[in-house]
């Protein structure tokens, strides 16, 4: 096939199969990267051979497999409950609102990344504006991956006493006894899964996440119709409203911006992406946030047109304990949560390292044995399972998860999504984008990132008491 297109392209008579352009063609050839540019030609291989290929590490659809799974655990459940708090139309908005920002934000730390050949985002801040703005990244993202992991526990708390009440026939009674037992046992897949250094590492469990999405939303889907007109006869669940303008927007909009936050984790797509060119780096972020767009959507226009004004914060938790579909559910997304939670954690653990480099101002390779009881691998492992341990702690002590996805999502979040991805751009990626294209990106996310400044204030006063808050919505058992 190589020697096909060699003799097809219009390259110098001098031209070798050791030339580099070359190389790289036999590299897309042989391995799932769909096209390399060369100099006279682009070689694309067929939509079949490349969907079915072997998926090696630093594909295309590992990256999207690897961006999807990071975004799944937290944000899929609570999109209908968000619909719930502004409604139809206002719901849809926030959803669109936060794919804009998802695509230009990854599409730009990805490229970024590339560029100042930097592996995790504290790199590529200390590569843009110096070693002073890592460190506070750094911490930032510490705190934001362990965040986001206590959110994932959180889920897996309400999900496993469920599972494990329904296989029990009702033996076994959901109380707070067994959720902390279910978080606990937990640890058992999550821990060795947390080990390997690099995210290629899982690209085979990684498609649980999809998988895990594609049933919710069927099951979902399937079952609006009928609770919907039963639930129209019982005044507790309401009806359906199209605007909701109050508070709540603001707790909104910030659960809707968590939904699509999978940036803990690009960098390192990026730095592991084959033939890392700008036009693969802008496929990789369209089609993550395509997949989002269309699963969330289904997701939450089922989940609120089933149960209205009943709309949990945990979705699967408006459905009864004893339905055989939603069951499944459960398992597939706590398999995606067990997955979803090593993804993770991985960049945390590389940001803690970035602290580590940043405050000795040394690499922590080139550091003297003595201040580090274990070598790097035995480190890595062990701050590995301390920050499983803080996260799982607090998810038994903290089971409203809609506070600490607010939270999240209005501030680190913020950073991560807006603010970082709008510097970066105006410093480093003038030449990649037109001034107007730019100037618009830049301008659209600082005003996403204002209103998420508003949400901050917000949600400390509703959670003060000061300000209104929703209610939890109608849990059924």
């Amino acid at each position: 096939q190589v020697q096909k297109f060699a003799k097809q392209a219009s390259t110098p008579p001098c031209a070798t199969m050791a030339d580099p352009q070359w190389v790289l063609a036999r590299e897309a050839i042989n391995s799932e990267a769909d096209d390399v540019e060369v100099p006279h030609e682009r070689i694309n291989r067929s939509f079949a051979k490349r969907s079915f290929a072997p998926m090696g590490p630093g594909g295309v659809r590992q990256s999207i497999f690897t961006l999807v799974q990071t975004a799944i655990g937290g944000g899929v459940l609570t999109i209908a409950y968000m619909m719930r708090l502004v409604g139809l139309a206002g719901g849809v908005f926030l959803l669109l609102n936060a794919s804009l920002i998802a695509v230009f934000s990854m599409d730009i730390l990805m490229r970024a990344a590339v560029k100042k050949e930097a592996s995790t985002f504290g790199e590529l801040l200390a590569a843009c504006f110096g070693a002073r703005v890592q460190v506070l990244l750094d911490l930032a993202l510490v705190f934001y991956g362990m965040g986001s992991m206590i959110a994932y526990f959180i889920f897996l708390g309400d999900f496993l006493p469920a599972i494990v009440s329904a296989f029990s026939g009702g033996a076994i009674q959901e109380n707070g006894t067994l959720r902390t037992m279910c978080i606990l046992a937990t640890l058992a897949p999550i821990v060795p899964l947390s080990f390997p250094k690099d995210l290629s590492a899982l690209r085979y469990v990684a498609p649980m996440g999809i998988i895990a999405l594609l049933y919710t939303a069927v099951v979902v889907l399937a079952k609006a119709p009928g609770l919907h007109s039963a639930h129209l006869k019982q005044s507790e669940f309401g009806t359906i409203e199209l605007l909701n303008v109050d508070w709540n927007v603001f707790e909104a909009y910030s659960v809707s911006v968590f939904a699509f936050n999978c940036h803990m984790n690009v960098c390192p797509v990026a730095a592991e992406l084959q033939s890392p060119t700008s036009r693969r780096s802008s496929k990789v972020a369209f089609r993550v946030v395509v997949v989002q767009v269309v699963f969330y959507l289904i997701i939450a226009l089922g989940g609120y047109f089933s149960f209205m004004v009943g709309t949990t914060q945990d979705l699967l938790q408006s459905y009864a304990s004893s339905d055989s579909f939603c069951l499944v559910a459960r398992v597939l997304l706590s398999c995606a949560l067990m997955v979803g939670i090593p993804t993770n954690n991985n960049p945390t653990v590389r940001a803690f390292f970035g602290l580590i480099d940043s405050c000795s101002g040394t690499p922590e390779a080139d550091v003297p044995a003595r201040f580090y009881p274990l070598n790097r691998e035995g480190l890595r492992h062990f701050v590995a399972m301390c920050t499983l341990g803080i996260e799982v702690l607090v998810a038994i002590v903290v089971p409203d998860v809609a506070i600490v996805l607010g939270y999240l999502g209005s501030t680190v979040g913020t950073l991560m999504m807006m603010v970082v991805p709008a510097l970066v751009m105006q410093a480093t990626l003038k030449d990649q984008y037109p001034v107007i294209t730019r100037q618009l990106i830049v301008s659209f996310l600082t005003m996403c990132a204002l209103v998420s400044a508003m949400a901050i204030v917000v949600l400390t006063l509703q959670n003060l008491g000061m300000l209104e808050k929703a209610n939890p919505g109608i849990v059924h058992k």
